[in-house]
């Protein structure tokens, strides 16, 4: 069973609950985090309505697009740094992106830097989140011997995280973060955002907040599933030439999107 967080909403309960619940946010690894979330329910007397208004999936993603100039993925390697080892001697860095462009279909490979994905029931008032990281691919070069070696990590999910959830009954808030940096390099710039998104229960979705100016941003929704999905927020990094240094302080992006 999926569920992960149960809150359920009785016909016919007058006023305001209010107090804190358990919230399981689950690991791509099967570990689980608990902590404790507080939460507001207002019901009035009317009846909930029993036909409900369904699932939404939601999912949050960053990922680093395919060079539009290079048709040979293989070859997309982009430049990092350089780093002296010896007199006269010295290593290049380079990373691979995630070669695609936008795409909603992706909960089951690692074709992304981060991914958020919540799942909201409005009929049977359910929350449930997941998370996860993709695979980082690095090449070094040494030169002057121009040794080459290929290697793979993966940061830990943990720098995704959600702040708080207000689940009402016509609209659930979720208070989210990213910071998560590349696992090769400690002191490598992260991967930011902090978004509060609404996600109505008429299927409307609002999302506020900022996010760095690299990689690209790609929010959708779903009604049937996963099936098919629908876009709330984009955003391309390609068209201003963003890189690496979009990454630093003082290149945020401020979102206010409805979709």
């Amino acid at each position: 069973m999926n569920l992960l967080l149960f809150i359920q909403m009785t016909p016919k309960i007058a006023s305001t609950i209010g107090g804190s619940f358990l919230f399981v946010d689950r690991l791509h690894s099967g570990e689980e985090k608990l902590s404790h979330i507080p939460f507001t329910v207002a019901i009035s007397f009317k009846e909930v309505n029993e036909g409900g208004d369904g699932m939404i999936i939601l999912r949050v993603v960053t990922f680093i697009p395919k060079n539009p100039e290079n048709s040979d993925p293989s070859t997309d390697w982009i430049y990092l740094t350089a780093v002296p080892i010896a007199p006269g001697s010295y290593v290049q860095y380079y990373y691979l992106g995630d070669e695609r462009d936008f795409n909603p279909y992706t909960a089951n490979t690692q074709d992304f830097r981060t991914a958020q994905h919540f799942e909201i029931d409005f009929y049977y008032h359910t929350f449930a989140s997941y998370k996860n990281t993709g695979i980082s691919n690095q090449k070094t070069i040494v030169f002057p011997t121009l040794k080459v070696d290929y290697s793979q990590a993966q940061v830990s999910p943990n720098c995704l995280s959600v702040n708080w959830v207000d689940f009402q009954r016509d609209y659930c808030q979720i208070s989210m973060k990213c910071d998560c940096a590349d696992p090769f390099i400690d002191v490598a710039p992260a991967v930011n955002y902090d978004f509060i998104i609404t996600v109505h229960s008429n299927g409307y979705v609002q999302v506020t907040g900022t996010h760095d100016g690299f990689p690209a941003f790609e929010i959708y929704k779903s009604f049937d599933n996963g099936a098919t999905w629908g876009t709330v927020y984009k955003y391309d990094p390609r068209p201003i030439e963003a890189g690496l240094t979009e990454l630093f302080p003082g290149h945020s992006i401020t979102v206010n999107k409805w979709g």
